[in-house]
């Protein structure tokens, strides 16, 4: 936050010098788009005695030079500058002996905070337990350490706050907890929030600092069985691993990110990258096959794949070419019947780089 910015001078298209005050200091920065030259700064805008100006610019081996000036606000600040060059510096109040305006830096203390499970699924009136763990790395200590959970309007927690009048480096803060999911929930997913809360006394003025770790609980449709947590009777996938409940990553499982189609998050589904299908076993117990179709929104929008729903070898179901920039399809099918399920995606027609297919929500009623 600057208290106050004056340009000191400057020529359209050629040059510019600003002046940028915060607090006691002045921050000066110099742009100079012509041959090489000098650069003037007043210093008019300096209040009354001597001030210690230090610039950083440009040196004639290609390297750069850190001068100093003992100034007042009667001097100009002349800065020679290399073509297409511009110098930096700062100007603090001179007092005998001072060499620089650099202060030293407070380093915060060095924290961890980590809270599990990442992921959980929970039934209405079911519950989750959650863990958080807040250490103090390097650059102690941190006090007055407060660990708490956050959950929905509704939900119960049972478990107190943890807290440490101080935490010096090398020590931890563990807090466990049993979150109650209401009853009557609606289903979909929902954060909890693992939240440390501190103080570095050895930078007063900080106030209190937070980190903070999320958890996520998805709460199932009652009746619903959700594709990706069936078994698979055979996969192929046009890159890396076909993923359950996150998108297609890059070559190693789990390494995904939240399946998005057209800017909707969904909590279940199959990540997938064509070319490559799916296959998982029915036995002819469900009725109905639904999923939100579409290329995630992590490849912006390139990529373009064609999804088939295929029953026992027969197709059900071929969508159009579905491309990033468009928007979601959503598959709705009769599966009575059906011993075997095929998900199936194809290459739009431009190759498959970026073909991250998704099938979110993807889930069989019975």
């Amino acid at each position: 936050m600057w208290d106050e910015t004056r340009l000191l001078s400057g020529l359209p298209g050629e040059s510019a010098t600003f002046a940028r005050r915060h607090g006691d200091r002045w921050f000066l920065g110099g742009v100079h788009a012509g041959e090489a030259g000098t650069e003037r700064a007043p210093l008019d805008f300096l209040g009354g005695g001597r001030w210690l100006a230090e610039v950083v610019r440009d040196g004639d081996d290609g390297g750069l030079l850190r001068e100093r000036h003992v100034v007042t606000r009667r001097d100009v600040l002349r800065v020679p500058t290399a073509e297409h060059g511009g110098f930096a510096g700062q100007i603090c109040r001179f007092t005998p002996g001072r060499a620089t305006c650099d202060r030293p830096v407070t380093r915060l203390p060095l924290t961890a905070l980590t809270a599990g499970p990442a992921r959980a699924e929970a039934d209405p009136g079911g519950s989750v337990a959650v863990t958080g763990r807040f250490a103090v790395e390097e650059s102690g200590p941190a006090t007055d350490v407060r660990l708490t959970l956050d959950a929905p309007d509704g939900w119960s927690v049972d478990g107190d706050g943890t807290t440490a009048a101080e935490l010096p480096a090398g020590e931890a803060l563990s807090g466990d907890w049993t979150v109650r999911v209401p009853s009557d929930v609606r289903p979909g997913g929902y954060d909890l929030t693992v939240r440390a809360e501190y103080r570095a006394p050895d930078r007063p003025g900080s106030g209190v600092l937070r980190v903070e770790r999320p958890v996520r609980v998805f709460v199932p449709e009652p009746g619903v069985t959700y594709v990706s947590d069936l078994p698979f009777t055979s996969e192929r996938n046009g890159w890396g691993p076909v993923e359950r409940d996150m998108s297609n990553g890059e070559r190693d499982p789990a390494d995904g990110g939240p399946l998005t189609p057209a800017g909707t998050v969904y909590d279940k589904g199959l990540g997938t990258h064509a070319a490559g299908e799916v296959v998982v076993g029915l036995d002819g117990e469900y009725r109905r096959f639904a999923a939100v179709v579409g290329v995630d929104d992590e490849v912006g929008a390139k990529g373009s794949v064609v999804f088939q729903v295929l029953g026992d070898g027969r197709t059900l179901l071929t969508t159009g070419v579905l491309g990033g920039a468009g928007p979601a399809f959503p598959v709705d099918v009769a599966v009575t019947g059906v011993r075997q399920l095929t998900l199936r995606v194809l290459d739009g027609g431009d190759g498959v780089d970026s073909d991250h297919a998704d099938w979110a929500d993807a889930r069989l009623v019975p």
